[in-house]
């Protein structure tokens, strides 16, 4: 049995089972109570950047991961 932790909030996954109750995102596996916070977060800074101007796929990206970085702690 393979014991998984969430690389943001460091709890262990009971019974994990990848897409159903965590995700692996650029090699960091993610609880779906993180993945929620985690899109909380791109989402309200997705709408800010898109009232101010034009917001390209490589900005999304860019902020996705380092979003990804900042919660995982690294």
């Amino acid at each position: 049995m393979t014991i998984i932790v969430c690389d943001a909030c460091k709890k262990e996954i009971v019974g994990a089972h990848k897409d159903l109750n965590y995700i692996t995102m650029m090699e960091k596996d993610i609880c779906m109570q993180c993945k929620d916070d985690m899109d909380d977060i791109l989402r309200k800074e997705m709408r800010a950047r898109t009232a101010a101007r034009t917001v390209s796929f490589t900005d999304y990206k860019a902020f996705l991961l380092q979003t990804l970085q900042q919660m995982c702690g690294g």
